[in-house]
């Protein structure tokens, strides 16, 4: 794929997922490798999460029915522990494979064939510190319009209710979503950019999705959508399923079209990155890949 010959700048959201598909058809071997080894792991403890969740889920709602008020206070607590456990891991599982999708991208952009795998240790501390900073700024919008739902309750006149629930609705989904958006693009920033990562890498990438927002927001949508739909069949799935070997036939089935999303999203993030990049003038060719980078790196150049 010679970046010489396009135009990185111009691509919109059709663009970008029509150069996902083109770098996945070309680096078919080195992308079945970073999904058996880091994209699967998360994606069976996502597995294992849907199964196990539900369940939880259904002794607390069998519990406040009949009242049983200490075991449903009890159930609450594993299920919040088994959900923050669960979002950890698979964050947590999903950085080495976002960090070698990232180089693998720059490499196609720039005509190498590098395999980055063995250096990943490299850029997987930049990537955690950007992802604390993440979840912390999750954890201050949720104070903020839970401050602004509790402040609504406490004036007790339902009109100001509810037009208080409706804004602390928006701007959580709004603050939410954006802040995802920009978090997605940070990890990419992490990898590639040894400079900016946590708090500088979110400020940074914040500054690369300008001009490129309506792109941004269109892929991540859709994401959304995709996700969505996708893990409410499978939570229904796993209720309607009898037969041990009609949910070994679910599970395979979840296990690979999760692992093909996770993928298609990682490379999706990296184009989106470059593409960003490419808007504010910066050229391809200026990005070196993590087996060029180490090796400049040993000269003192990188």
């Amino acid at each position: 794929m010679d970046t010489k010959e396009k135009s990185l700048h111009q691509l919109g959201t059709f663009g970008v997922v029509g150069d996902v598909f083109k770098i996945i058809q070309s680096q078919p071997k080195l992308l079945r490798t970073i999904t058996l080894v880091s994209i699967l792991s998360p994606v069976l403890i996502t597995l294992t999460n849907i199964f196990i969740g539900p369940h939880v889920f259904s002794m607390i709602f069998y519990q406040e029915i009949y009242e049983v008020w200490d075991l449903y206070i009890l159930n609450w607590m594993e299920f919040m522990v088994l959900e923050l456990v669960w979002t950890t891991l698979f964050f947590v599982g999903l950085m080495p494979s976002i960090g070698v999708v990232g180089y693998t991208v720059a490499d196609v952009y720039n005509g190498e064939q590098g395999n980055s795998i063995t250096s990943l240790p490299a850029v997987w501390k930049r990537m955690l510190i950007t992802c604390l900073w993440y979840f912390l700024m999750n954890f201050v919008i949720i104070l903020g319009c839970s401050f602004v739902l509790l402040l609504s309750v406490m004036i007790q006149y339902w009109l100001l209710l509810l037009v208080g629930m409706v804004i602390g609705l928006v701007v959580f989904v709004y603050l939410g979503m954006y802040v995802a958006i920009v978090w997605q693009v940070a990890n990419v920033v992490s990898v590639m950019e040894e400079e900016y990562y946590g708090w500088e890498g979110m400020k940074n990438s914040r500054h690369l999705i300008h001009g490129k927002r309506t792109t941004a927001w269109a892929l991540f949508v859709a994401l959304i959508v995709i996700v969505g739909l996708f893990n409410f069949v499978a939570v229904i799935g796993c209720f309607c399923l009898v037969g041990f070997g009609a949910k070994l036939l679910y599970a395979i089935a979840y296990v690979v079209l999760a692992c093909v999303i996770n993928l298609m999203w990682e490379v999706t993030q990296s184009v989106l990155y470059f593409v960003c990049k490419s808007h504010h003038g910066h050229s391809v060719d200026e990005w070196c890949s993590l087996e060029s980078c180490h090796e400049k790196t040993n000269n003192n150049n990188c």
